[in-house]
């Protein structure tokens, strides 16, 4: 899988520097770094004399003493300016201490010490070199490891001094190289562990219960945290994540993992090439992608600060791996036609939909110029409600591409965006492929966005009357109607039925049209049906059964039933494909009308 992956270099190498160009250096061979951490735009360095020093965004460098002899651990909250630190004095090598750092102390012109304590002050417990720290944001817990295997608890409120330790005890005596410190809810919190032989849970560190999750380990800096509440465990031959429910997913990353660090998605690994050399690896774990690779040296620490990773080298200079803007790296995307990863990418970045869309156009253009059409029109398709539909349109009108051009088309219907032309185009595509299915669907589509007297047009000049009927019948085109039946399927008789089964107005303006050639045709049943209109009656063998046996009480109705011998009954009347149509209560038919006329006659 991770040959698989691209490679890029969608990061920039620099020095940190200051504005007017010069590097930041420490002198790590005079004082030796010991302890790093970072946050609220500034990277902290502890050193063997005790001292911590900071680093504002400007490289500007500040330094107080915190430990009369060696700093061993630094913490920084990033919600509030407190920084939590452990190192050695005279009076003990394990000293825990937390500093406001917005407040001075005016007895010592250093920042306020608000809590020292022994770490293993009060506790049952051997002495141990602490090896990792970290602390809740309202420094309610602080969690110190030992290499010992044991993990020290301290609780309470450390701002004002108040704060007890208690032990949680682990059955593995392996150092604890990393603590993971998660708030579940309803004033829970998780703790995942790290050791070199183990992976370790504390569901509720309030109750202290212990789960393994894993029986590995690593070795101490190839573990680390993401924003959602999973610890990443580099080993030589892959990458897992884990979770207080277990082991997730896995990446086989070879090689020996010195460091490895997490920002913003992706994944810093430090390997060991030889002695005098590392690599970083910058893993885009998202996209799949490698974005970074490069030869740095030797690192001693990294950190996430500025939005960048910051890598200490043994030399004291620091290094900053800082990303390219989105437009940077799309750039070099699209002269290496990578488009997928392009969209990939800015969607992962959260782009604007036009910016997207625009990068599927893209897409699509490339694909239709290596002649992929079928992957061309997947692309856009994406676009349809963004992108001018003439656009696509126009590159499909060829009839080799009938296929993906109907696609395109009934997307336009789906999202009622078709006009009157696309749906001539659409019904002429599945005219000429021959889908009657397709057909069928679409024109039996209930509330189907298109313009009928359109459709019934292209249907006929393409020769499929039945659908034409169908469509004129649904939408109650009494005149198309009647146009098909008598000039397209020479279905006289069938005019005719259909023509009684109009209100007198509507069966008056179809005579006018059609009345000629009916007469050519059914001479006789046409003068009757003349009849009916300018006279209201109607030969008997001409009449409707239905009309027929009602005649009785058509005529008692006229005699003084009290009945109301205008009231029009809904029915329904069957079309050849066999759709039911309802006939408006407010016209009712000559044949109705007519016998209604006769019995108020009589």
């Amino acid at each position: 899988m991770f040959n698989q992956w691209r490679r890029f270099q969608f990061f920039d190498r620099e020095n940190v520097s200051r504005d007017d160009g010069s590097s930041v250096s420490l002198d790590i061979n005079k004082v030796g770094i010991t302890a790093v951490t970072s946050g609220r735009g500034q990277i902290v360095f502890g050193d063997e004399e005790g001292s911590v020093t900071l680093c504002d965004r400007k490289c500007n460098l500040s330094k107080f003493q915190a430990f009369e002899k060696r700093v061993t651990r630094l913490h920084q909250l990033q919600q509030q300016n407190v920084l939590v630190s452990i190192g050695e004095d005279l009076v003990s090598s394990s000293v825990l201490k937390v500093w406001n750092m917005d407040k001075m102390d005016r007895s010592t012109d250093g920042f306020l010490n608000v809590l020292c304590k022994d770490v293993f002050e009060g506790l049952p417990l051997p002495r141990s070199p602490v090896t990792c720290l970290t602390a809740s944001e309202d420094l309610s817990l602080i969690l110190v490891g030992l290499h010992s295997g044991s993990v020290i608890l301290i609780q309470g409120d450390a701002q004002h001094k108040k704060a007890a330790s208690r032990i949680l005890t682990s059955t593995h005596q392996t150092p604890v190289i990393s603590l993971g410190l998660f708030y579940v809810s309803g004033g829970r919190s998780s703790l995942l562990v790290a050791t070199t032989s183990h992976i370790l849970c504390f569901q509720n560190l309030q109750q202290g219960r212990m789960e393994v999750l894993d029986e590995q380990g690593c070795m101490s800096g190839a573990a680390t945290y993401t924003d959602d509440h999973e610890m990443i465990v580099g080993r030589p031959e892959a990458v897992y994540y884990f979770s207080k429910e277990g082991r997730g997913g896995s990446y086989a990353f070879e090689g020996e993992k010195k460091t490895i660090a997490h920002m913003k998605g992706y994944v810093l690994i430090i390997t060991e090439d030889r002695a005098t050399n590392n690599t970083a690896t910058i893993y885009d774990m998202k996209n799949k992608l490698i974005s970074f690779s490069s030869s740095v040296g030797v690192i001693k620490h990294v950190l996430t600060e500025w939005g960048n990773f910051i890598l200490v080298c043994e030399d004291g200079k620091l290094l900053q791996l800082t990303e390219k803007d989105t437009q940077q790296k799309l750039d070099m995307l699209f002269k290496r036609n990578l488009y997928q990863i392009a969209v990939n990418l800015a969607q992962s970045q959260q782009l604007d939909e036009g910016y997207i869309i625009d990068i599927q156009r893209k897409f699509g253009d490339h694909l239709y110029s290596k002649g992929d059409h079928d992957g061309a029109m997947a692309q856009y398709l994406l676009t349809v409600g963004k992108l001018e539909p003439s656009y696509v349109i126009r590159k499909f009108l060829d009839g080799q591409r009938i296929h993906n051009l109907t696609s395109y088309l009934q997307a336009l219907h789906h999202r009622r965006l078709a006009n009157s032309d696309h749906t001539t185009l659409l019904l002429n595509c599945y005219t000429k492929l021959k889908d009657v299915a397709k057909l069928d669907e679409f024109i039996k589509w209930d509330g189907a966005p298109f313009e009928a007297n359109t459709a019934i047009r292209t249907l006929c000049n393409s020769g499929y009357y039945e659908h034409a009927l169908f469509l004129a019948k649904k939408h109650r085109q009494h005149d198309m109607t009647v146009k098909i039946l008598v000039q397209d399927q020479k279905q006289a008789e069938e005019a005719l039925q259909y023509m009684r089964s109009l209100s007198a107005l509507e069966c008056l303006e179809c005579m006018k049209r059609y009345g000629g050639q009916l007469m050519k045709v059914l001479p006789a049943q046409t003068t009757d049906l003349l009849k009916v209109m300018c006279t209201g009656e109607k030969s008997q063998d001409l009449q409707d059964p239905s009309t027929s046996s009602a005649a009785p009480q058509q005529q008692a109705t006229a005699n003084g039933s009290g009945a109301n011998p205008a009231r029009a009954e809904l029915k329904l009347k069957r079309d050849p494909i066999g759709n039911s149509l309802p006939r408006s209560s407010s016209e009712p038919s000559l044949t109705r009308g007519a016998t209604a006329g006769a019995g108020a006659g009589a």
